[in-house]
C-alpha cells in the first residue's frame, strides 16, 4: 500500500484490513510524505512493516519499493489495496481461498463498490470473470480494480514487477503482460468499497492516464485480434470526452461492465 500525506485514509484501511481478521503482514510504502507518517496507533500495528521512502518517488516506484521487501521473504500471495479504499465481505479469505482451489492462477481479482465521502454507493465496476473474457476487456481497458487484486507472488518473480517507466497505467502493463502469458480470474462479488475524492489522483490526471494506456494497448496490439482495432478507437474517442461527462454516466447507469 503506497501512500502519500493520507494518514487518515490510511488508518479508515488499516481498520478494514484489521477487520478482515485475516492472519496476514501489511507493507505501508510511505512515499516521501511531510511529516512522515506515524504508525503507533495504527491497526494491524503488530503485523505492519513500514517502508519510508525519503522523498516522494512516485507510485510505480513506492510499489515497487514495496514489492522488493516482500518477494525478498516466504510470502506466497500478495494482495493491493489503495489508502482509503476499504475490504469488505471476507475479501482476504475468499481470494485466498481462490487461488488455493485454482493453482493455475496467477491473478484474482474482485468488483469494486465506488462510494462518495458519505458511504453513498455511486456506481459499481464489474468485471469479466474468464481468462478469456478478461483478454478481450483488455484490448479496450483495464479487467481489475487494482487495488482490489490478489496475485501469486511467483508469478511477479516470473513475469517481473511494475514497469518503472510507466509513472501513471501501471497497473493496466501489469496486468497486460500477466494476462497475456497466464490465466486471470474476477470474483464476481464486490470485495472492496473504494472513496472517489474529487481530488484524486485518477481525476486529475485522467488525460495523461489515458495517453498511457493508448500506448499500451498499442504496445501489445494484434492484427489478428479486431478488438484490438476496436479498442484503440474506443480510447481515441475516450480522450474527447470530459470527465464530469464519464463520471455522470457511470452514476447514471450504477453498474459499469
Amino acid at each position: 500500500m503506497p501512500v502519500h500525506n493520507a494518514p487518515d485514509a490510511l488508518v479508515r484501511t488499516l481498520a478494514s484490513i484489521h477487520a478482515q481478521g485475516v492472519d496476514c503482514q501489511v507493507f505501508v510504502v510511505d512515499d516521501g510524505s511531510t511529516p512522515p507518517l506515524g504508525m503507533d496507533a495504527a491497526p494491524c500495528r503488530d503485523r505492519l512493516t513500514l517502508i519510508r521512502l525519503d522523498e516522494r518517488q512516485g507510485v510505480t516506484a513506492a510499489l515497487n519499493a514495496g514489492l522488493r521487501h516482500i518477494l525478498a521473504g516466504p510470502i506466497e500471495y500478495i494482495a493491493r489495496l489503495d489508502a482509503g479504499d476499504e475490504d469488505v465481505c471476507d475479501r482476504l479469505a475468499k481470494q485466498v481461498d481462490f487461488l488455493d482451489r485454482h493453482a493455475d492462477t496467477v491473478l484474482v481479482g474482485a468488483w469494486t463498490s465506488h462510494r462518495d465521502r458519505a458511504g453513498k454507493e455511486l456506481f459499481v465496476s464489474e468485471h469479466p470473470t474468464s481468462w478469456a473474457g478478461i483478454r478481450r476487456r483488455m484490448r479496450y481497458r483495464a479487467a481489475f480494480s487494482h487495488s482490489a487484486c490478489m496475485l501469486r507472488a511467483s508469478a511477479l518473480r516470473r513475469f517481473g514487477g511494475y514497469d518503472a517507466r510507466y509513472d501513471i497505467a501501471q497497473d493496466f502493463e501489469l496486468f497486460w503482460r500477466l494476462a497475456a502469458s497466464a490465466p486471470c480470474a474476477n470474483i464476481p462479488e464486490v470485495l472492496v468499497a473504494r472513496i472517489e475524492e474529487p481530488g484524486s489522483v485518477t481525476v486529475s490526471r485522467r488525460a495523461r492516464s489515458a495517453w498511457v494506456r493508448l500506448m499500451i494497448q498499442a504496445k501489445y496490439f494484434s492484427l489478428a485480434d479486431p478488438h484490438a482495432t476496436f479498442g484503440i478507437v474506443r480510447s481515441l474517442l475516450a480522450l474527447m470526452v470530459p470527465w464530469r461527462l464519464v463520471f455522470a454516466y457511470k452514476k447514471a447507469v450504477h453498474v459499469i461492465r
